[in-house]
């Protein structure tokens, strides 16, 4: 509602209070009217003349907050309107007007823009909220806790919010702002960043190298954002499943023929190469060994070593004297992705939180061991010709991926200063909850070994390739914070028991469910904290 008053009205509450420049300005044409009978500048009497050029009167009194007492909805009396020369006037949700109280802007950007003197700007209390992020750079005056019928003094605070992801009220690098009887919520957030997957912050009010007062004003945060979970390394990394042929060992030949050859695949996505040892060749009186398969973990048993070649000795065979390759080790798992922890960054953003650890990768399985080759002779069907020659061993499947680590909750922050000068009175601060961490992504299986070959009719086999190691599992994302003042710089005073913060947010799981147990650590839950 929209209130219009009458020139003998203003007089009235001119005579009754004093007045300051302005009104005396617009109202009187220059002259103030006589207040010998006393009013809010007390009983000093003034004298004036009424020509252009003199004009001399007293001081009108001022209320703590430095602003005239007719202009101070503090320090009106019950029922007695603001003075309609004060200033700027907004009722939230109006159409847009001219800032007068009769047609008060609509928003307070409208008032802001087009305030070249620096007028108070008043925001009643009884009508819609504010529902816009405003930046104050200067020394701009803003007051609330008015009513939108008639002007006066109203219990109500002006509720203040904002879009979700922004800051209702910036002061940036203010001289001397005034905010006074604002109720000011920040939404919940929403989202993460999608490179560290931290959780979005909400913030009420971020104060950047400001001089401010903040008076009679109430600050709540709504929950931070959760943060983005870790990518998941989906199926399985390449091996025998996926391409046998590429994987499985080359068989062995004939009397006198070559031998199988080496099994070599280098095409992981975690990187390696696996090969799995060739065959031995055949010989006239006796056979040759075949090769180990790499890369051997140094881990003992079974570590692809290679088949023996035949010794030309009776009642020799490939399985009972080690003929045959032995099958590769599997490739170590991926190490586990550290657990996040709270540890941040302030910025005018809000804090900029660290990502849980990856999984690492998981190692190449073993190639097998290639199989020996056999001696000529009767025994093999090779009478006067060299044995047949090993088949060889396969490759090792490759390691799997490991999974990325979970992002940091966003963070609760009523109050954010980064070296300011506030002086807050009759405040309160309260934050709500921080985001839950990220969960870590799951690591990738590994891919399986190849099939070792058989050698040539009564040579010896080459031994399979080994499993390839696992992804590590990413970490679990920290929780969001809950900060009631976050700070960097000189600590605005405040009593601890103005200050009202939230339970500790839960961490991410790790990847894997958890299997590895590192999951994310709670949020913290400060009422102050610098940085």
């Amino acid at each position: 509602m929209r209130a219009v008053f009458s020139g003998s009205i203003l007089v009235a509450a001119f005579l009754a209070t004093g007045c300051y420049d302005d009104i005396c300005e617009e109202a009187f044409n220059g002259a103030c009217p006589a207040a010998g009978t006393g009013g809010a500048g007390g009983s000093t009497t003034s004298s004036m003349t009424t020509t252009s050029s003199t004009t001399s009167s007293t001081a009108t009194a001022t209320s703590t907050t430095g602003l005239p007492m007719e202009c101070d909805p503090l320090a009106l009396m019950p029922g007695q309107q603001l003075d309609a020369t004060c200033g700027l006037f907004v009722e939230p949700g109006e159409p847009a007007g001219d800032g007068t109280q009769a047609t008060p802007y609509g928003t307070l950007a409208e008032a802001l823009a087009a305030n070249p003197m620096n007028k108070p700007i008043f925001v009643c209390s009884t009508g819609d909220p504010l529902n816009e992020p405003a930046i104050l750079t200067g020394a701009e005056r803003l007051v609330g806790g008015l009513s939108c019928a008639d002007w006066t003094a109203s219990p109500t605070k002006t509720a203040w919010t904002a879009p979700e992801n922004d800051v209702p009220l910036t002061l940036s690098a203010t001289t001397s702002a005034h905010v006074q009887s604002f109720a000011i919520t920040s939404a919940n957030a929403n989202g993460f960043d999608a490179a560290t997957r931290d959780g979005n912050d909400s913030i009420a009010i971020v104060a950047d190298g400001a001089t401010a007062t903040l008076l009679q004003v109430d600050v709540v945060a709504g929950a931070g954002a959760a943060g983005g979970a870790g990518m998941d390394q989906a199926g399985q990394a390449p091996g025998r499943q996926s391409d046998a042929a590429s994987f499985d060992g080359n068989p062995g030949s004939g009397c006198g023929m070559a031998a199988g050859l080496d099994r070599t695949y280098s095409t992981c996505p975690a990187g390696g190469t696996t090969i799995g040892g060739g065959g031995g060749l055949g010989g006239m009186a006796s056979g040759a060994s075949g090769f180990s398969g790499s890369p051997d973990p140094a881990l003992g048993e079974p570590n692809g070593s290679a088949g023996a070649g035949d010794t030309g000795a009776g009642g020799w065979s490939c399985g009972g004297n080690g003929g045959n390759g032995e099958i590769g080790h599997d490739g170590p798992s991926g190490s586990t992705g550290s657990a996040g922890t709270t540890v941040a960054t302030l910025a005018t953003t809000g804090l900029a939180g660290q990502p849980a650890g990856d999984g690492g990768p998981g190692t190449i399985g073993q190639g097998g061991g290639g199989g020996g080759g056999r001696r000529g002779g009767a025994t093999t069907g090779c009478t006067g010709l060299p044995g047949p020659s090993g088949g060889s061993g396969g490759a090792g499947g490759c390691g799997g991926l490991g999974g990325q680590g979970g992002g940091q909750g966003g963070a609760s922050i009523a109050l954010l200063s980064l070296g300011s000068m506030l002086t807050l009175s009759n405040v309160t601060l309260t934050a709500g909850a921080g985001g839950a961490g990220g969960e870590g992504g799951d690591g990738q299986l590994g891919g399986l070994g190849g099939n070792g070959a058989n050698g040539g009719t009564f040579a010896c086999a080459g031994g399979s390739g080994g499993l390839g190691g696992f992804g590590g599992p990413g970490g679990g994302g920290a929780g969001g914070a809950s900060l009631g003042l976050a700070f960097a710089g000189s600590e605005p005073e405040i009593d601890d028991a103005d200050i009202a913060v939230s339970a500790a947010s839960t961490g991410g799981a790790g990847g894997n469910l958890n299997a590895a147990s590192n999951g994310g650590a709670a949020g913290l839950t400060v009422k102050k904290q610098g940085f």
